[in-house]
């Protein structure tokens, strides 16, 4: 799961930045319920579910459960 924002310098330049907050191996079937419960699980550890405006994934359909 990657993370990606703008932010401001001391220049006041708008800079790009993005992250790597977590890789997982998933054992499990890879269900809508267990993607939607490792993406919950990732914004809470990071304090950052307030925060989120977008997500961005494929087009499978257990990812276009999840977000529903």
């Amino acid at each position: 799961m990657t993370v990606h924002w703008i932010e401001n310098d001391q220049t006041l330049e708008l800079k790009r930045r993005m992250a790597v907050l977590l890789l997982k191996r998933m054992t499990k079937e890879i269900t809508f319920k267990e993607i939607g419960t490792a993406i919950n699980e990732v914004l809470q550890m990071y304090d950052i579910r307030e925060k989120v405006i977008l997500c961005t994934t494929d087009n499978g359909s257990n990812f276009l459960k999840a977000f529903r």
